[in-house]
């Protein structure tokens, strides 16, 4: 058991992204966070399984998925390769198509 009394290695859900605009949070990182939460989600792994996959430490993953960090680009493509996409539009296109139009 975790200190919080939940079981290691049960995966955990993601937040969305209106919760974390709430908290303050940009909204274009809520909306990566609630898309690497799904997507990790819909693979039932936990957030150290995720991190495992693509070579990157739990605490980098815990924080991207909370919108606290901006991931450089060779994060996200690592990300994109583990959840078996070839290219890295297929993670951030359906962010870019939510963000409302810079002109208006």
């Amino acid at each position: 058991m975790t200190q919080r009394g939940r079981p290691r290695g049960r995966p955990q859900a993601a937040a969305s992204a209106a919760d974390l605009e709430r908290l303050g949070r940009d909204p274009q990182l809520a909306r990566l966070a609630e898309r690497v939460g799904s997507l990790r989600m819909e693979r039932g792994w936990t957030v150290q399984q995720l991190a495992d996959e693509a070579g990157l430490h739990h605490d980098q993953m815990r924080k991207i998925e909370r919108a606290e960090r901006d991931p450089h680009l060779s994060t996200l493509v690592r990300l994109a390769i583990t959840f078996g996409y070839t290219d890295l539009g297929s993670l951030v296109g359906p962010i870019i198509g939510t963000m409302p139009d810079a002109a208006e």
